[in-house]
């Protein structure tokens, strides 16, 4: 019986796995910057910590294990709200602000797609104990930097950044609490509806003026609105945050809104400035979370990037780093009895180079072959004569140039 794969997960190939670590690096090399500190959570947490916070989509979406006895656990669907339950256990005692950074595997029970897996990586960042606008700015600068890494330009991509008060404020004054979920979550789902039935939606919510709002581009341009106390509180958040980050990276889109339940205030996606792919990544201020875990109460802010959605897009840019999993070296052994000597060179090499020796007992010129297959750089061949002289041959596989190299050389 043949097996496959489980359906939307895949399989990274070496040279998949090797641009994966590439981001991962590039990634810890930027938030370390920012001094943002590496943290890891346990794959899987208690079925209640994931599923409190989640909203009601993700919630639906997490993979549950079997229950043993009255403990009920799920694979972790993100890693914000295992990283407010791990801060709750320092947050007395830790100087403020703490800033992590996480990279790791997550799962969700969904329809694969493009671009969406039920298992998939995500690096991201999570900052706790700072309500200012300047942390919000620092998250989001990490973005921008991190794109600037990978060579992607502001025409590329853009962080479109808003405020949850903003839209809520202006909701609750047309259809009340009892419907404001439900009309945050018609115009997170916006670009996926056409325009007449994105309309007519908002007609049967009675949320039809939204429409106009949503096409504003401008932050000013909601100074000429009539905003109640939480609309203006938002405005005024945002406009503080974005006279922090870079604004040809950076603009402002009122229509973002996020799916998570949890965010309540400055919120922000990095897209694809075609409009090609979904979000690149997102994130958000979430204030409310550390105190309905049982700790104190405290600010926080902090966004992710899914690698998969990342990988396509830089593979549609052909921007994806360079990664090399050729060996430097691969070492030809003509015969058995070289073989203690290949294995010394091999050894002295291995110190500062890779390198493949063979170990398929095939002629020379297949394991020549092999070694071009492989795109090993060089290749050493080992025979009894030559070694019989403390000599071996290295022949430059691209040039195809040979020269004759004493043993004590390596």
């Amino acid at each position: 019986m043949k097996f496959q794969r489980p359906k939307g997960t895949k399989d990274l190939f070496p040279e998949e796995r090797s641009i994966h670590n590439k981001l991962v690096q590039i990634f810890q090399k930027v938030t370390s910057r920012y001094n943002f500190n590496e943290i890891e959570t346990p794959a899987f947490e208690h079925f209640d910590l994931l599923s409190s916070k989640s909203g009601p989509e993700l919630a639906e979406q997490i993979f549950m294990l079997k229950k043993r006895g009255d403990e009920e656990f799920a694979l972790r669907p993100e890693y914000t709200a295992s990283t407010a339950r791990m801060f709750i256990d320092i947050q007395k005692e830790a100087p403020k602000p703490i800033k992590w950074s996480y990279s790791g595997r997550l799962w969700r029970y969904e329809a694969p797609q493009k671009g969406r897996l039920r298992e998939f990586y995500q690096l991201g960042v999570e900052l706790f104990g700072s309500k200012s606008p300047l942390a919000d700015a620092e998250v989001i600068s990490v973005i921008v930097d991190f794109f600037k890494e990978l060579k992607v330009t502001s025409k590329e991509v853009k962080v479109k950044v808003n405020n949850r008060k903003i839209l809520q404020g202006i909701l609750t004054e047309m259809v009340g609490e009892k419907k404001l979920d439900e009309a945050l979550r018609l115009i997170d789902k916006k670009k996926k509806l056409t325009k007449a039935q994105f309309a007519a939606d908002c007609e049967l919510l009675n949320i039809k003026e939204i429409i106009p709002i949503l096409e504003i581009t401008k932050l000013e341009e909601l100074d000429g609105l009539n905003l109640n106390e939480l609309s203006t509180e938002g405005v005024e958040e945002l406009r503080k945050v974005l006279d922090f980050t870079d604004n040809k990276f950076v603009e402002f889109d009122v229509s973002i809104i996020r799916g998570l339940g949890y965010y309540t205030g400055t919120i922000f996606e990095a897209v694809d400035a075609n409009g090609k792919l979904r979000s690149l990544c997102g994130g958000g201020r979430y204030d409310d979370m550390i105190e309905s875990f049982g700790g104190e109460k405290c600010p926080a802010t902090g966004m992710a990037i899914g690698t998969e959605t990342l990988t396509l897009y830089l593979t549609e840019l052909e921007r994806l780093p360079e990664v090399d999993t050729a060996p430097d070296y691969f070492i030809a052994a003509i015969s058995e009895s070289v073989l203690p000597a290949a294995l010394k060179i091999a050894k002295k090499l291995r110190k500062k180079h890779s390198v493949e020796i063979e170990m398929m007992k095939r002629s020379l010129g297949k394991q020549l072959n092999y070694a071009s297959a492989i795109n090993a750089k060089k290749a050493i061949i080992i025979g009894e004569k030559d070694l019989a002289e403390k000599k071996v041959t290295v022949r430059d596989l691209e040039s195809g140039k040979e020269e004759k190299v004493k043993l004590d050389s390596f």
